[in-house]
């Protein structure tokens, strides 16, 4: 067989990956990010590339920084800690099934969350506590705002607030103002109160108030000629109120030749950065940016 197509196809992913640094002109970016089609966790210095490291994690979800320069991550049964100078493995924890986000709090106790129940672990790992509740078929991320509410996407199309007993306190069906939506991936408290969702297949970011109102969309399927907007995971805010999301192409291991892995927005919702690089990478579905 020639070598030359495998060439040209390099070639092109190069290509694509600078042009779409060009896009962004002197943004670069530490970063770290779960590779779903591929199982693997990689850190990403567009600095100092030389401090680079990719492994593989197996099954995942969802992770978060935490202290000791390590990040978080969940496992289906429970949990892994890996060292960010290197990306060896700190400590892992077996612990349930079915698990689909993990949350890491100040004290060191840390939540599980699969679609029946949530835990919470003591800094020991011991179980303090168990909420029963009903989360849905498509609950994926979860997380908790500063009244210690859950957020939650758990429906096709809507995203769930409970109180601290598991009782739905908010729920709004995304359908009615984001047609587009579907398998919403997560949603979370912003400092003014509002949430930020994450619409899945929508493939758009939504800012929203308690009263279910559309404030702010980023992207959206479709509004760009340019680059392919297919499914918005997870995100990381940036202090400049930048935001950089995930955007999955697909479970399998070649899917992220379609479109740029991962897109930060302004915050008027354009475009500046985009990074793209399917020969080490599948699908994202989660990012943390560490600069």
């Amino acid at each position: 067989m020639s070598l030359l197509p495998r060439f040209y196809k390099a070639f092109l992913y190069i290509s694509l990956f600078f042009s779409g640094f060009a896009h962004g002109e002197t943004i670069k970016h530490i970063f770290l990010a779960l590779d779903e089609s591929r199982h693997q966790l990689l850190l990403v210095d567009q600095f100092n590339p030389e401090n680079d490291w990719t492994i593989e994690v197996g099954r995942n979800r969802d992770m978060q920084l935490i202290a000791g320069n390590k990040i978080l991550i969940s496992k289906p049964k429970g949990y892994q800690e890996y060292n960010l100078a290197d990306g060896s493995l700190a400590k892992e924890v077996k612990f349930g099934s079915g698990i689909a986000s993990i949350i890491r709090n100040h004290d060191g106790s840390t939540y599980l969350a699969n679609k029946q129940k949530i835990w919470l672990l003591d800094n020991n790992d011991k179980l303090i506590a168990t909420l029963p509740i009903n989360m849905g078929k498509y609950m994926r991320l979860l997380r908790i705002n500063k009244q210690g509410n859950y957020l939650f996407t758990g429906a096709e199309t809507v995203i769930k607030e409970a109180d601290k007993q598991g009782q739905i306190v908010r729920e709004f069906d995304l359908k009615l103002i984001a047609p587009a939506t579907k398998k919403p991936y997560f949603a979370l408290e912003l400092k003014n109160d509002n949430y930020l969702v994450s619409t899945g297949y929508g493939a758009s970011l939504l800012e929203i108030n308690k009263q279910g109102e559309l404030i702010k969309v980023i992207g959206g399927r479709g509004t760009n000629p340019d680059v392919l907007y297919n499914f918005f995971g997870a995100v990381t805010l940036l202090d400049n109120g930048n935001v950089v999301v995930a955007n999955w192409t697909g479970h399998g291991k070649n899917d992220s030749e379609k479109a740029p892995q991962i897109l930060e927005f302004d915050s008027a919702g354009k475009l500046i950065w985009q990074w793209h690089d399917p020969v080490r990478a599948g699908s994202i579905h989660s990012v943390v940016v560490l600069k």
